[in-house]
């Protein structure tokens, strides 16, 4: 099950402000403190902080189409109603009426949201890219971050057609399609030792070697512009040449 604390791995492919106030650890476990401590007196500051932590939510929820997604949604509904309710409290001076039995129930539901948005970003990226509709910026920070697409590849830097070259130009709907086309590998053909990712109709053409170890890489992407196989570059990589005569370098 995903955990809460893999909410940081996603603070490199988020570039919100808010998500990374409420993924923090220190943020996670100040709240857990303070639903578990509402019985007793606040500390200064408490209420400032749960109105900063659920305004900092509701500001995150604004970037991303989270809706669709019914693990991401559970989760973030379950923690802004789980903050709101604690806000509410300390507001109404209610706080020291609730019991401590409450409080760790509270707590849990709490994690649980968290651990529940965790699994929905993850599901989200890896197979449902387009529902979620993250921005540009956000995508390609998923192809290059270790819990996104380098858990699987690496990136060719050299030559025009490389990923690192080829994919800060794409549209943001051409990303997902690459993304889907690497997360899901259904869309696969062989061309002579290499593996290309698309075919059809699809509007991009990636070029991969398989590994016996470690993770596949991507040498080359190509955009169709409505062909069925692109011309010039990518027929001489696929029949022309093998792997092991293509300069590769990590990007």
């Amino acid at each position: 099950m995903a955990s809460y604390q893999q909410l940081q791995d996603f603070q490199e492919i988020l570039e919100d402000y808010n998500f990374t106030l409420i993924s923090s650890s220190k943020s996670i476990e100040r709240m857990r403190a303070v639903i578990r401590n509402l019985p007793f007196t606040t500390p200064p500051g408490t209420l400032q902080f749960a109105e900063g932590y659920l305004a900092e939510f509701q500001g995150f929820i604004k970037t991303i189409n989270y809706s669709t997604i019914s693990e991401l949604k559970e989760g973030i509904t379950i923690c802004i109603k789980t903050v709101s309710f604690v806000l509410s409290a300390i507001k109404q001076g209610k706080n020291t009426q609730i019991p401590r039995g409450k409080c760790r129930t509270m707590e849990a539901e709490f994690l649980f949201g968290l651990n529940k948005i965790v699994e929905g970003l993850k599901l989200g990226f890896r197979t449902r890219i387009k529902e979620l509709s993250p921005s540009k910026q956000d995508t390609l920070n998923y192809i290059y971050a270790d819990e996104g697409l380098r858990r699987k590849y690496i990136f060719n830097s050299i030559g025009v057609d490389s990923p690192i070259r080829v994919l800060p130009s794409l549209s943001v709907s051409n990303l997902y399609t690459f993304v889907q086309l690497l997360e899901l590998e259904k869309d696969v053909k062989r061309a002579g030792k290499w593996k290309v990712y698309g075919t059809g109709m699809a509007p991009l053409r990636v070029v991969v070697s398989s590994s016996m170890l470690g993770k596949k890489r991507v040498y080359a992407v190509f955009k169709t512009e409505g062909h069925d196989k692109p011309k010039g570059n990518y027929m001489t990589l696929t029949i022309n040449r093998t792997p092991s005569g293509v300069e590769f370098q990590e990007g």
